[in-house]
């Protein structure tokens, strides 16, 4: 960005550009479907469901819709670190008792929590929803399931912090009443009938599309509709379809107008695809991509000034007996990772190997480095080794991470071995065939 001000772009350099790559402005081609959805979801018909179905099956099964004891709460939470001193739990416990006498002084417990709570629910008002035992950690269940709804407790210390709770309603535990299910039972009996008549529906509309029927007939007989999808490419394919690269091709090689013999599988379920429409692969003109190409063109001349401009500078600084320019503003970056990308400079290729690669840090590197926004030259200024904790907590799992990846290659050179050692003996090459 530092350099498009200093770059001309040619008609020719332009021209040039669009015809070495085709590609980059080649529109696949593209086809659109009509097509019957033979799945659960879709064949469903929630509405079908009569009442006496709904109350049928929600006596006959009592268990599946048995709920443990659940309450709906809010909470509050001050931060406190699991290594603080008892001065700052104290400090943080007054904090909030503070924001509970504001509360019991009748500040709304959401919008408290909304001005003073430090934990992720805040901005929700410290909403918590539903939750039953075993959902939290045990200090905050036990405060909570020790409240009357509509009450507040006191202050709960958990290695988060401080908090207080509301606990807004309170379920007991039992059966869930048939209102609260209803839904629920309405479509899961849906479901089941849709199951029962999948397969027999498949058959007819195979029939009925062998004896050459068009697929809105077929849809009025089996009580479907007709759905659209497209266009789609090769790549992309139809929005809300999970086709496999098979079922892709076939749909491709369809003639309009033509509809597939039998079913493509397609998710949880299968179609019956009609191809509606055919868009071949066509090279957008230039004169529409002109303004794409000369923005390409530009910015790849503006990366070479950028690139030569950073050598130049790699140089300069590291050449021991040439001061720093004066105009050089030189940035640090936060800490980062050897796994990790770079805070301020997202993922530069090779830098994080090359500052890791040293001990110490060595001064700045004889060459830029490329990243998403340019050209970089750059010096560790700090290398910190593993936090000891931190490794011990983490040991384990890299322990029994590289003991995975050595039983594996030893397994893979056993394999390979026995492969090199076998004789293979083809005693009727018939059943090859």
């Amino acid at each position: 960005d530092d350099f498009l001000n200093q770059v001309q772009v040619a008609d020719a350099e332009v021209e040039e550009y669009y015809q070495a790559n085709p590609a980059s402005f080649t529109v696949p081609a593209k086809i659109s479907i009509d097509y019957l959805d033979f799945s659960p979801t879709a064949m469903a018909r929630p509405d079908s469901v009569a009442k006496e179905e709904i109350v049928a099956f929600y006596d006959a099964n009592p268990n599946i819709f048995f709920q443990d004891e659940q309450v709906k709460a809010r909470h509050i939470l001050i931060r406190v670190a699991e290594d603080a001193d008892d001065a700052a739990r104290d400090a943080a416990r007054q904090r909030i008792l503070e924001v509970r006498e504001k509360i019991e002084g009748g500040l709304d417990f959401a919008e408290a929590a909304r001005e003073f709570s430090e934990g992720p629910t805040g901005p929700q008002g410290g909403d918590l929803g539903w939750f039953g035992r075993g959902a939290m950690v045990g200090a905050f269940e036990d405060a909570a399931f020790a409240t009357t709804a509509g009450e507040i407790s006191q202050p709960v210390l958990t290695q988060f912090g401080w908090h207080v709770i509301k606990v807004e309603e309170r379920r007991e535990a039992g059966t869930a009443p048939l209102d609260e299910v209803e839904g629920d039972i309405r479509t899961r009996i849906a479901m089941e009938k849709a199951l029962d008549r999948l397969n027999d529906a498949m058959d007819e509309a195979i029939e009925l599309n062998l004896s050459g029927l068009p697929l809105e007939e077929i849809a009025a007989s089996l009580g479907m509709d007709v759905q659209s999808a497209g266009p789609f490419s090769r790549e992309t394919g139809p929005v809300g379809l999970s086709l496999s690269p098979d079922a892709m091709a076939m749909l491709f090689a369809l003639q309009v107008g033509e509809t597939t013999e039998t079913p493509l599988v397609a998710g949880e379920g299968s179609i019956l695809a009609r191809k509606s429409e055919a868009k071949p692969e066509f090279v957008r003109p230039l004169d529409e991509v002109r303004e794409e190409v000369e923005t390409i063109v530009a910015r790849r001349k503006a990366g070479e000034l950028a690139q030569a401009e950073a050598r130049k500078l790699a140089q300069t600084l590291t050449d021991k007996t040439t001061p720093t320019p004066a105009d050089v503003e030189i940035a640090t970056s936060q800490p980062f990772t050897r796994q990790g990308s770079i805070p301020e400079l997202g993922s530069v290729e090779g830098l994080t190997v090359a500052v890791f690669d040293e001990p110490t840090p060595q001064g700045w590197m004889s060459e830029p480095f490329q990243s998403s926004l340019g050209w970089v030259v750059a010096k560790a200024t700090d290398i910190t080794a593993p936090d000891d904790a931190e490794w011990e907590q983490q040991k384990e799992f890299w322990i029994s991470n590289m003991t995975r990846t050595r039983q594996q290659e030893y397994f893979a050179a056993f394999m390979e071995e026995l492969r090199a050692q076998a004789t293979v003996e083809v005693v009727n090459p018939e059943y090859l065939e």
